[in-house]
């Protein structure tokens, strides 16, 4: 395995991580929002879930592929996690501005 591809994989593995603490701080956000904005944010909150989930997957994928493959993988890698990131921070600005526009 090449430095360049582990170093990679390794990126991937603290970004996940740092996505679970995300999580728990988004959730407690949303616990102390009003009813109406807690009950949005918690159905954006399950979609982060589910596209941490795919993350999670292909983040395995990527480990356990072979050279021939591992870049056409790290491509879809790269996808889900602009993904996420994006989702993240849409879910984030919400609750920061306490719902307003939702």
């Amino acid at each position: 395995m090449t430095d360049l591809r582990s170093a990679y994989e390794e990126t991937c593995d603290e970004e996940l991580s740092q996505w679970d603490a995300q999580l728990v701080l988004l959730k407690s956000t949303a616990d102390q929002a009003d009813r109406e904005v807690n009950l949005v944010c918690r159905k954006s909150i399950r979609t982060l879930q589910l596209k941490q989930e795919e993350a999670r997957a292909k983040q395995m994928e990527l480990k356990a592929a072979g050279s021939e493959v591992w870049e056409d993988l790290k491509a879809a890698m790269e996808k889900v996690r602009m993904e996420l990131r994006t989702s993240f921070c849409h879910v984030a600005g919400r609750l920061g501005r306490n719902g307003k526009d939702l």
